[in-house]
């Protein structure tokens, strides 16, 4: 995830959302990923 996150910056991606089951949100949120109002999680980049 952690070099997803590195590569969409290079490309000058903005956001990435993901479903998180409840065994992954402590890691997505590790990661930076919030709570977000369209889906379970995303992260502004």
């Amino acid at each position: 995830m952690k070099k997803l996150i590195e590569e969409a910056k290079k490309e000058n991606i903005s956001e990435i959302e993901l479903s998180a089951t409840k065994d992954g949100e402590k890691l997505y949120k590790k990661l930076g990923f919030k709570e977000s109002e369209y889906t379970e999680m995303n992260i502004l980049l």
